[in-house]
């Protein structure tokens, strides 16, 4: 059985920036350590259970994670912004990248909604492209031994994309 409990963890946003700053402002993060509020978190992921997704899931992990990271999500509906960049990040700890350094400043958020979409978890759908394509091969994949056999086993065989990937991330592991 799949454990998606504790995928998503509560790291310090200097931390994270730590982890995906260039070495050069990674060097400026650190001389403002003082300055830093090194309470103010985000959301990261446990790397071990990830490793496990990603063998199991490949691509379509990665763009489930990608999208629950840079997601509002609420009653099964997924709206994609831009939030999760180095400059909002940075934003947040009052820092902001100005002729190649880290200075003090504000930032102006910018959150670009890029697309909606609703999923049914109860009905195990969604109307994105992948999951009728994945639905699609599955029903060959399952149809097709029953008519070129007289076996009775089918395939319990479940369509996947990345939307749906998505909610079962968001559910077990939104705090709410």
């Amino acid at each position: 059985m799949l454990d998606f409990n504790q995928l998503i963890i509560h790291d310090s946003i200097y931390n994270i920036l730590l982890d995906t700053l260039d070495d050069s402002l990674k060097s400026h993060l650190i001389e403002l350590e003082s300055d830093v509020d090194r309470s103010i978190t985000d959301i990261t992921v446990n790397k071990d259970k990830s490793l496990i997704l990603s063998i199991i899931f490949g691509k379509l992990y990665f763009k489930s994670l990608q999208l629950y990271l840079n997601s509002d999500i609420e009653n099964g509906i997924i709206k994609s912004i831009v939030k999760r960049d180095k400059n909002n990040l940075l934003g947040k700890l009052g820092l902001v990248i100005k002729h190649g350094r880290l200075i003090k400043g504000v930032h102006n958020y910018s959150n670009h909604l890029q697309e909606i979409i609703e999923v049914d978890l109860n009905n195990w759908y969604c109307p994105c492209y992948e999951y009728q394509e994945s639905y699609s091969n599955d029903m060959k994949l399952t149809i097709n031994p029953l008519v070129t056999s007289n076996t009775n086993q089918f395939q319990n065989l479940k369509p996947i994309c990345h939307h749906l990937l998505t909610m079962l991330i968001h559910i077990n592991n939104n705090k709410d």
